[in-house]
């Protein structure tokens, strides 16, 4: 993750980084991006790195901001932005191949994610 941190240093590059992650996971719709946006850029930039890692709890985002979220969730479940746990297996979504590297593109969305990490390191 301090890789990752240190790729997203930059403000503007950080924010992008985020954006993609909402999208790839899905999280841009009534409001719901928004919201995950701000919350994930109050973070130090190595603290966000690993709450993107970590996943987003419902817990964690003020009630006064929830009303379009709990629309879009089953309550039982309790995640806003699901952990990532794969990111342990570096080998799928990259490759070296002589001096290249490939980036690869995960086949279960769930998944897709892990390769904005490789692409911005």
């Amino acid at each position: 993750d301090k890789l990752a941190a240190e790729s997203l240093e930059n403000e503007e590059v950080r924010r992008r980084f985020i954006g993609e992650v909402l999208s790839e996971s899905n999280a841009d719709i009534h409001g719901t991006y928004d919201i995950l946006k701000d919350y994930l850029l109050s973070f130090p930039v190595e603290e966000m790195v690993q709450k993107v890692m970590a996943g987003v709890l419902k817990t964690e985002i003020a009630e006064e901001k929830k009303t379009h979220l709990y629309e879009l969730m089953s309550e039982h479940y309790p995640f806003y932005l699901d952990p990532m746990p794969n990111l342990y297996f570096t080998r799928d979504p990259a490759a070296v191949i002589a001096n290249g590297l490939t980036i690869n593109r995960m086949r279960e969305e769930a998944r897709r994610r892990e390769s904005l990490f490789m692409q911005y390191i």
